[in-house]
C-alpha cells in the first residue's frame, strides 16, 4: 500500500495504525512524506508490536524525530517479522 506524500499528519497514522492492527496480508506500507510527528510515529510503532505480516515500512520524510524514534526502537525488540525499515531524513 503506497499512501506516499498524501500529507495525512498524525490524524492519517492513527488509522493507518488501526490498519496495520486489523488488516492480516498487508506486507508493504508506504508513508513517506506524510507530515507525521512524534506521536503518529508512536502509534504506528506501536501496532508494529502484535503485528506480524509487514515486511517493509518507509517513514521516509516524516518529523518522528528522536521521541518517535525510540518507539521505534523499542518496536524492533518485539517484532521480528518486520525485514526492512526506512526511516530515512526524520529529524532523528
Amino acid at each position: 500500500l503506497d499512501v506516499g506524500y498524501n500529507l495525512i499528519s498524525d490524524i492519517g497514522a492513527y488509522y493507518a495504525a488501526k490498519l496495520l492492527q486489523k488488516q492480516l496480508y498487508l506486507t508493504y506500507l508506504n508513508l513517506m512524506f506524510n507530515d507525521i510527528g512524534p506521536e503518529g510515529g508512536e502509534l504506528i510503532a506501536k501496532a508494529l508490536h502484535k503485528n506480524q505480516t509487514l515486511k517493509y515500512l518507509r517513514m521516509t520524510g516524516n518529523k518522528i524525530e528522536n521521541t518517535g524514534g525510540m518507539f521505534f526502537a523499542a518496536m524492533l525488540q518485539i517484532n521480528s517479522s518486520l525485514e526492512k525499515l526506512d526511516l530515512g531524513d526524520c529529524d532523528l
